[in-house]
């Protein structure tokens, strides 16, 4: 039982894991390319600041978007990986 248990955290972390990295590249990767063709000039305040709560928001929405996606992919890659290797057991 206890090693059950092991096997369900450790499936736990790497799922949360990889959610955290896919939610962290993406929000970076757009956000970057939101401060580079910033053609409206939508992140700076008339003042010429940088508006951190527009930066923030639109790192916060597709962190929460590649999170997502990223454990969506994470749990069927894991269902098709043990489908794969159940088969390959039985044959």
């Amino acid at each position: 039982m206890a090693k059950r248990q092991k096997k369900m955290k450790n499936r736990w972390t790497q799922f949360l894991a990889v959610s955290f990295v896919f939610g962290i590249v993406s929000g970076s990767a757009f956000l970057w390319l939101g401060l580079i063709h910033n053609t409206q000039s939508e992140f700076y305040l008339p003042t010429g600041g940088l508006d951190y709560g527009y930066c923030i928001q639109l790192f916060a929405s597709w962190f929460l978007i590649g999170s997502l996606v990223g454990g969506g992919v994470f749990v069927v890659y894991r269902m098709l990986l043990r489908l794969f290797v159940r088969k390959a057991g039985n044959a």
